[in-house]
């Protein structure tokens, strides 16, 4: 035991030198190294979690760490000098090393907790750094970090979503803001932390919309859109700016044929995700969200461009699961994402003419492919209407205001215009048969042979949608219509046929046949292109006996050609338009 020197009531004593030692600079330099080391090598998820934490995390470390180090060289150096300390008082050398090697592992526990046990999410008090954070990461676009941090937004979700102003709310900010009482708030600090903490979460639900981001999002965090979205829906928050991120998380889904779109398509292919569709559901099952947000169906012009028949199929699918939603708690109500997006899918079969004059391998073409997804889309949104009675307020003939058409009237426009786009394709016969009656009558004019209220419904506007055009062929002949005269000639024929097969055309059948008989030969004097228009493959006009002539080859089991002849009226030239 050292000797003591006392001076009255105060007594020190020269520290040994050969004193126990638990904690000093050498020990010191090892730990820090080794902190040091885990810092610099660990993840960017870890580093994120750290500068995020609800208190600031890395200038605290750097001030303990250099308070303690300092401290422990200090007492190495009064060791090794024998310097004088104090007999009494709280801090024994033991204890002191203890002390200063204790706040040396809370440092790093408190690192360890926020990085691994309780990692910090979006708050007021971390709010500030988390979307400048964010901020950082997504600008730098960096593709190992921007992935990790996708998945880290996810846990923060639900507070983003919950802080987040809504966008109606943003004309009467500084209303809001005056309205807004806080208990015991003398400063105004916990006012300026909470706006604060709404206004980062609103740039942040803009900040993801990054297409680079989303891609990330699709490829290798899904949950984190999964979770988004999901908070939405169980808080029934609608009106938030995420738009563009919804818009952008479809084309980048459809874009990668790995995302969950493809995953999810059906239980035969994935199993049980295929029967739950989680994200799928989430996304794009709930119709109000859909509506209210608006934008998850508005894909970019050029990007579907570049899409194949299987990403057309994959897009019209996330249509069909929110028109499903649509069909069971609004069917009725005026739909513009619906008018959007299925005029979007029908005009990704534009090009069918394409494949006119098309000899072999037509069917391999991605013209013909598109339309076989076309068709089969529209057959199965109609097939989803057939389980619902029509509403009250639809009627079956609406004259007026045009603009408040229905759902029913969309989808008879919109198959209309198909049997355009089919319509130009007229040679060769084989060709023109396939697409016109085996793919386009086949799949979506025969799914109206059941009779419920909603096929008859959308039966009944088809054929009014295409008497129009071909009525306005009188006054205005038009290759549109020429097209849709054309269609309707080949698959149904010279012959109206009252049969089960044919009996919900066959009115239509009737005035075709009697508008041919009439105003065909004064069409041809008229305007003899569009009058050939009116013709596919197979049918031609013998001017001479005033007859529109139909032939098929012999071929197959037929050994001689099949002829049939439709005769037609005498052309009136004093009703030609432009005489």
């Amino acid at each position: 035991m050292p000797s003591l020197l006392c001076w009255h009531s105060l007594c020190v004593f020269p520290l040994p030198k050969d004193g126990e030692k638990i904690f000093g600079f050498p020990e010191f330099l090892a730990a820090l190294a080794l902190m040091v080391l885990a810092w610099t090598v660990g993840d960017i998820q870890y580093r994120f979690r750290g500068r995020i934490a609800p208190v600031p995390l890395p200038p605290l470390t750097f001030y303990s760490i250099t308070t303690i180090g300092v401290l422990t060289l200090l007492t190495d150096l009064w060791r090794a000098e024998g310097w004088l300390v104090l007999d009494t008082g709280p801090f024994s050398p033991l204890t002191w090393q203890a002390f200063l090697g204790s706040g040396f592992l809370i440092t790093f526990l408190t690192w360890g907790w926020y990085a691994f046990i309780n990692p910090p999410i979006f708050s007021e008090k971390n709010a500030k750094r988390y979307g400048q954070l964010l901020y950082s990461v997504i600008l730098k676009g960096s593709p190992t970090e921007v992935p990790v941090i996708a998945s880290e937004l996810a846990d923060s979700a639900h507070e983003i979503v919950s802080r987040s102003w809504l966008i109606p709310e943003l004309e009467n900010k500084e209303l809001i803001s005056s309205e807004k009482k806080f208990r015991f708030d003398p400063f105004g600090w916990k006012r300026k932390r909470y706006f604060l903490s709404k206004d980062v979460a609103y740039d942040i639900l803009l900040l993801i919309a990054d297409r680079k981001f989303c891609r990330y999002v699709v490829q290798s965090s899904q949950y984190t859109a999964l979770e988004i979205f999901g908070a939405m829906t169980k808080m029934e928050k609608y009106q938030l700016p995420v738009g563009p991120f919804a818009r952008n998380i479809t084309e980048e889904a459809i874009q990668n044929k790995d995302s969950f779109v493809f995953h999810e398509s059906s239980g035969y292919q994935s199993g049980l995700l295929g029967f739950h569709k989680p994200l799928t559901q989430t996304l794009y099952g709930n119709y109000r969200m859909v509506k209210e947000v608006e934008d998850f169906f508005d894909v970019d012009y050029m990007e579907t461009q570049k899409w194949d028949p299987d990403q057309w199929e994959a897009y019209g699918r996330l249509v069909l699961v929110s028109f499903r939603d649509y069909a069971k708690k609004e069917l009725g109500q005026h739909a513009p994402v619906f008018w959007r997006s299925f005029e979007c899918i029908l005009r990704s079969a534009y090009d069918l003419y394409e494949v006119n004059r098309l000899e072999r391998n037509y069917w391999d073409t991605p013209q013909c492919k598109r339309l076989d997804k076309v068709c089969h889309f529209f057959k199965e949104a109609i097939d989803i209407l057939a389980k619902y009675p029509v509403p009250n307020r639809v009627h079956l003939r609406e004259k007026l205001r045009q603009q408040r058409t229905s759902i029913y009237d969309l989808i008879a426009r919109e198959i209309a215009e198909l049997v355009f786009y089919a319509g130009q394709v007229a040679e060769p016969r084989e060709l023109c048969w396939s697409v016109q009656h085996s793919t386009v009558w086949f799949q979506v004019f025969e799914s109206f042979d059941q009779d419920t209220a909603a096929r008859k419904f959308i039966r009944h506007k088809v054929r009014r949608a295409l008497w129009d055009e071909i009525e306005r062929m009188t006054s205005s002949p038009n290759f549109k219509g020429a097209r849709m005269i054309a269609f309707l000639l080949n698959v149904l024929g010279f012959v109206a046929q009252n049969d089960d097969r044919h009996r919900d055309w066959v009115a239509l059948h009737k005035v075709l046949l009697e508008w041919l008989k009439k105003n065909y030969a004064k069409l041809y004097i008229y305007n003899p292109s569009v009058a050939a228009a009116c013709l596919v493959a197979g049918y031609t006009y013998d001017q001479a006996e005033n007859q529109l002539i139909f032939t098929a080859p012999a071929e197959g089991l037929r050994r001689v050609p099949y002829t049939n002849a439709l005769p037609l009226g005498p052309a009136d030239e004093s009703k030609i338009p432009g005489q």
